[in-house]
């Protein structure tokens, strides 16, 4: 059990081996309860799953607030991204102490796993952060960042409103120019992204919406959450998780110059490497952030190692999500083992499980280092 407290947004996550991430956002006088599931914990029956996920809210009173369950339902082949089913749930907005306790419940093979989470809720926002979903029939899955070769089917884009939007747009840019496309104003915008709305070579995209004479930006991965991330690891440690990305060169550079803090070192490094220049947006950072939040999420050990700190977390934030992941957990007379495969790269990268406790090691590192 997690207990954080934050004004907009709060982020709690529940590092087991079977990773659930809660997200909990103040939207005017409403709470948006985003709920994340890594579906590769999931259990199916000849590539079939079934579940149904139970959220039920308490107040500090231990008087229940909200209950509500869903059934999931989804085959291997439905899976994209990196397997994270992601559902939204609104609540009553009241300040105060609350408990959730969140039920997953495999309906073929009858196994369950369950979590409990605290929070506060304090504040108010008046624009959810922007969530990128592909969408089945019974099935949400968080996709990244698009770019101008993925394919558009069945992606949405979610984002929750304290009120109605005065207007709405939805803009993307390339190098050279920017296409603004007007939605129709919503307090919950659920659009389908289509080609038609992508200017040619797109590099970033956005959603703009305009409240009371304010503007407010969110692309796919928000200024909220970027500030959480800040809060969460704190400038000198975002400064080592640079060292990931960059060569031994530029790190020596980057380590040496102790005449600026940590704070402007990093700063200064997302400043130099932002694809848009122009940009208050820096895609490069949101998709680096991204994957440093979700190797914690799916691959940190218990409490005693960050998820970015082990090696399948390092090779997840240098690399990205695999193309392919063979899994062995019970070989006879030896240890759990993973192999990743990264077809367009030509890496294979072979993780054993010594420890028994998900704490994968790299076996062949210098397959890491041959570029």
């Amino acid at each position: 059990m997690k207990k954080i407290t934050v004004l907009i947004v709060l982020l709690l996550t529940a590092l087991n081996l079977f990773a659930i991430n809660m997200v909990v956002e103040q939207i005017g006088d409403s709470s948006l309860i985003v709920l994340r599931i890594d579906s590769s914990k999931l259990h199916s029956k000849k590539g079939q799953f079934s579940y149904r996920v139970i959220l039920e809210v308490v107040d500090d009173s231990n008087k229940m607030v909200l209950f509500n369950k869903r059934d999931i339902q989804f085959s291997k082949k439905d899976i994209v991204g990196d397997g994270t089913i992601i559902e939204f749930f609104e609540i009553d907005f009241i300040e105060g102490d609350y408990t959730a306790f969140v039920k997953i419940n495999n309906k073929i093979r009858r196994d369950k796993k369950h979590e409990k989470f605290e929070f506060k809720l304090e504040g108010k926002g008046s624009v959810s952060s922007l969530y990128q979903v592909s969408k089945s029939a019974k099935a949400k899955f968080e996709i990244p960042q698009l770019n101008s070769s993925t394919e558009l089917q069945n992606i949405y884009l979610y984002q929750f409103l304290a009120k109605e939007a005065d207007s709405l747009f939805f803009v993307s840019s390339s190098q050279d120019s920017e296409k603004r496309t007007k939605l129709e104003p919503s307090k919950t915008l659920q659009i389908q992204l289509q080609k038609r709305l992508f200017v040619e070579g797109f590099k970033s995209y956005w959603v703009e919406a305009y409240i009371d004479g304010k503007r407010y930006k969110r692309s796919a991965m928000s200024y909220e959450v970027l500030h959480e991330f800040q809060r969460e690891y704190g400038w000198e440690i975002q400064l080592k998780q640079i060292k990931y990305i960059v060569t031994n060169a530029e790190w020596e550079k980057i380590n040496k110059n102790k005449s600026f803090s940590d704070k402007e070192r990093v700063l200064a490094f997302w400043e130099r490497n932002n694809p848009s220049p122009n940009s208050k947006e820096n895609e490069l950072q949101n998709l680096f952030y991204g994957r440093i939040s979700k190797a914690d999420r799916l691959y940190s050990v218990h409490k005693y190692r960050a998820g970015w700190q082990t090696d399948r977390g390092r090779i997840f934030v240098k690399f990205g999500q695999p193309d392919e992941i063979e899994v062995d957990n019970y070989p006879i007379g030896s240890f759990a083992t993973q192999t990743w495969h990264y077809y367009s790269l030509q890496k294979v990268f072979h993780f054993y499980d010594k420890s028994r406790i998900e704490d994968y090691k790299l076996y062949n590192r210098e397959e890491e280092y041959d570029y």
